[in-house]
């Protein structure tokens, strides 16, 4: 089963902005393992282990090391850079803050 398609709400000027977003031209040759949203930002599992996110990044929750916004989905290079498979994803939001966690292959916890 392969999910085509992802609701993204992100918060600009005090405005919701709704989009979908087709997973399948993102990505056409990795499979989309597992997805997950808050109120402010979003993140993408894939087969190979790679987090991508985008949204919000006012608390750094994008692990991008910047807490400039990223309308369009990007990897997050530091598992990358340190050879580091996750397996799980989580991302989540109140009206004040936001933060991301990921769980690796070998059960560490960020």
């Amino acid at each position: 089963f392969l999910l085509t398609l992802l609701h993204q709400t992100s918060f600009m000027k005090n405005q919701v902005e709704s989009k979908i977003i087709s997973i399948q031209k993102i990505f056409p040759t990795e499979r989309v393992t597992s997805i997950s949203t808050s109120l402010r930002h979003s993140l993408l599992l894939t087969s190979f282990g790679y987090i991508y996110s985008c949204g919000d990044s006012s608390d750094g929750q994008l692990g991008h090391g910047s807490l400039s916004e990223c309308r369009a989905f990007r990897v997050i290079e530091w598992f990358l850079q340190r050879k580091i498979a996750i397996v799980d994803i989580s991302a989540g939001s109140d009206e004040v803050r936001s933060h991301s966690a990921a769980i690796s292959k070998e059960g560490e916890l960020f």
